[in-house]
């Protein structure tokens, strides 16, 4: 297994837990945390003067805004790998042969 598979398969099973984390009852509760987190820090960025605390207050919000959709983004990204790499079942040649002959003799 190359290191890109491997980070491949780690990254796969990651998603995985985390959909079953999402699945989980505290989950709303926890993704409504951070949105009253977020909203706060937005409306101290409406009030606050200050350059350099706007910044930081707008960097919190940034940070609370991508841990509430990053956990969808990966869960999502995951599938959508999943499908398109889904593989088509081998076959040999022998076995293509074989199938082809068949479906020549029956018509």
């Amino acid at each position: 297994m190359t290191d890109q598979d491997e980070t491949l398969s780690l990254f796969l099973e990651h998603a995985q837990l985390l959909t079953e984390l999402m699945t989980h009852h505290a989950w709303p509760v926890y993704e409504g945390l951070l949105r009253d987190m977020r909203l706060r820090y937005l409306e101290e960025l409406a009030e606050a003067g200050d350059p350099t605390q706007m910044r930081a207050i707008q960097g919190a919000a940034q940070i609370l805004g991508r841990l509430l959709a990053l956990p969808a983004e990966i869960v999502t990204a995951a599938e959508t790998f999943e499908k398109e790499n889904r593989k088509m079942p081998e076959i040999t040649l022998s076995e293509l042969r074989d199938a082809l002959s068949v479906a020549d003799s029956e018509n």
